[in-house]
């Protein structure tokens, strides 16, 4: 749209104090623990609080990472994770790659 500025009715921007306050994201951190050695893939903090053994957890600074495709991973996991540890049967998942 090249007229679009005259119809801007207000802007507003956002900076890492705005996502911690409204959001209480540490460090106003909006995409998670950082992507450091120690915080990659298997590294990250597990879906389930190791003392708390009936919290878990699930999101983008849980295992395994940042990013949507990643976060809905973490919720099926912790999903399946919980259902497996109060006996739901669960089933089999469906492979795209199965010859048909």
């Amino acid at each position: 749209m090249r007229d679009l500025e005259p119809h801007l009715k207000f802007e507003e921007s956002y900076t890492p104090r705005d996502w911690q306050s409204r959001y209480n994201l540490a460090r106003g951190a909006a995409f998670g623990l950082s992507h450091n050695l120690m915080q990659v893939g298997y590294l990250r903090p597990q879906n389930r609080h190791p003392r708390y053994r009936n919290l878990y957890f699930a999101g983008g600074s849980t295992h395994p990472g940042t990013g949507l495709p990643l976060v809905l991973i973490s919720a099926r996991l912790t999903t399946a994770r919980i259902l497996k540890e109060v006996g739901v049967p669960q089933p089999a998942l469906e492979s795209s790659f199965a010859a048909g």
